[in-house]
């Protein structure tokens, strides 16, 4: 059990703070509940919680415990890939992130209406699990030959990134779930050479007109409770890193054919205060000034230093008082709206839920796989990883939910006897390296089955292939079922 400090809030009030703007922060994977403990001991609580990208059964402990903490918090998840929270490639990705099928997954089988049920079903998920915000959709157009977001993207069309955009947003919405568009003004136009470890890098390095196609999806703007500003800059749209500077709210207003009435989330204070070489607290104010109503610093040991310089700021006059009490004034009414949105909702079962989720992902997922020469029998199979950050076990343990005997073999002769192997590809004919690796395995295993998670049009050369779309356990489990022979329905 996890004390509460004294003075916390009762449920449904907002949290108490010493912060004169709203911040949010986010649970680290590998301790949030240790991480949980100590915000409950310091006197600045986050307004917004986001939880790890977890399996939803620890997503409902963690919710409780967050409730605990501070009942006043809205609670936060991500359920699709997305390279404003890490490795867009999907290596490594946790399970959370997988819920639902991948952004590509949804653009290659174009079923809006499918998308919509997808949405239904999570929005009643997190509804059960006591959650009150969806990070997503991810409103990503991908460019270029060979974009950071790779399957994050629903696709090289606006227009058909804004119609699941808005499908997914409106499935959510209706069970009382906020959703919040990532990320502004899109990452889909940043070549992977130009990624920085496994986050956006420089900029995105689109003219003016390229960039007409990629915010065809923020006209969904006002069906959104909230847009993420990203930690990138965009030198045709607007001077300085778009989480620190004003005019993504003038995008907003110029893209969207009715005015935006959401939240505002600074994204990322952290990375965006490195990109542009400022310490935290500098980013803080930068960002309180552009407008936003919500910064989000990401570690929660950032939330003091941050409340500190805004309150400092707001003592010397640096941020105005009266812009300061507007500020504050929108956001905590916003939030409060967000708070209220729910109660007077029924509380879905959440196990009849994931089911459900459950099903319709696997559906469309099986929907959007493609496989070409490829089939698994019941004989054993090794999964050999060909990727830079090799992470076989989701494929292995997809496998071995149907009832397949699967290991990673360590051994060039536990290869070399194996009866079937999948050889599994994420950046495909993009990578020489991985391609030189493919080749090689080839050689000496012709038989072998490429299991590729990148975007299709990165598919390598080879005999039998099966394009995932993902890397996601959603997206392999399709891929599995696949070469097992089942069939979309």
């Amino acid at each position: 059990m996890i004390a509460r400090s004294a003075g916390d809030p009762v449920a449904g009030e907002p949290a108490p703070g010493t912060s004169p703007l709203p911040l949010a922060a986010r649970l680290p994977a590998g301790d949030p509940l240790g991480t949980l403990e100590r915000i409950a001991a310091r006197p600045v609580h986050p307004a917004v919680l986001e939880l790890p990208a977890v399996d939803p059964g620890p997503w409902a402990e963690l919710a409780a415990a967050a409730r605990e903490v501070q009942p006043g918090a809205l609670l936060a998840v991500r359920a699709q890939e997305d390279p404003t929270a890490g490795d867009p490639t999907g290596e490594g990705l946790a399970a959370g992130a997988g819920l639902l099928p991948s952004a590509a997954a949804l653009g290659t089988v174009d079923d809006v209406d499918a998308t919509r049920a997808l949405g239904d079903a999570l929005g009643d998920l997190l509804a059960g699990l006591g959650i009150d915000v969806l990070l997503g959709p991810v409103l990503h157009v991908a460019s270029g030959p060979d974009p950071l977001v790779g399957t994050a993207a629903v696709g090289r069309d606006g227009d058909l990134v804004a119609r699941h955009g808005r499908a997914l947003a409106a499935g959510v919405r209706d069970a009382g779930i906020a959703a919040c568009g990532l990320a502004l003004p899109g990452l889909g136009g940043i070549p992977w050479a130009d990624a920085a470890g496994d986050r956006p890098g420089e900029g995105v390095p689109l003219t003016g007109a390229q960039w007409r196609d990629h915010l065809l999806p923020w006209a969904i703007a006002p069906w959104l409770d909230a847009v993420l500003a990203a930690p990138v800059a965009a030198s045709a749209l607007g001077e300085g890193t778009a989480a620190l500077a004003p005019w993504p709210l003038r995008l907003l207003e110029e893209s969207a054919h009715a005015p935006f009435h959401g939240l505002l989330v600074a994204g990322e204070l952290g990375v965006a205060a490195a990109r542009d070489g400022l310490d935290l607290p500098a980013a803080v104010l930068a960002a309180a000034r552009a407008g936003a109503h919500v910064l989000h610093v990401g570690d929660p040991s950032a939330l003091a230093p941050a409340a500190a310089a805004l309150r400092e700021a707001e003592r010397t006059g640096e941020l105005p008082p009266e812009l300061v009490a507007r500020r504050t004034g929108a956001a905590a009414e916003r939030l409060a709206a967000l708070r209220a949105r729910r109660r007077w909702l029924p509380t879905p079962d959440p196990a009849a839920a994931a089911a459900v989720l459950a099903a319709r992902s696997a559906a469309l997922g099986l929907r959007a796989v493609r496989a070409r020469r490829a089939a698994l029998d019941l004989r054993p199979v090794a999964v050999v990883d060909l990727r830079a950050q090799a992470g076989a076990a989701a494929l292995v343990d997809a496998l071995r939910a149907r009832h397949l005997q699967a290991e990673s073999p360590l051994y060039a002769a536990d290869l070399e006897a194996a009866p079937q192997i999948l050889a599994v590809t994420g950046r495909g004919t993009r990578d020489p390296g991985e391609t030189e690796r493919l080749r090689a395995l080839l050689a000496a295993r012709p038989d072998a089955i490429v299991v590729h998670t990148g975007p299709r049009e990165t598919l390598p050369e080879a005999e039998r292939t099966v394009s995932a779309l993902g890397a996601s356990r959603t997206m392999l489990d399709a891929a599995v079922a696949a070469l097992l022979g089942d069939r979309p329905a």
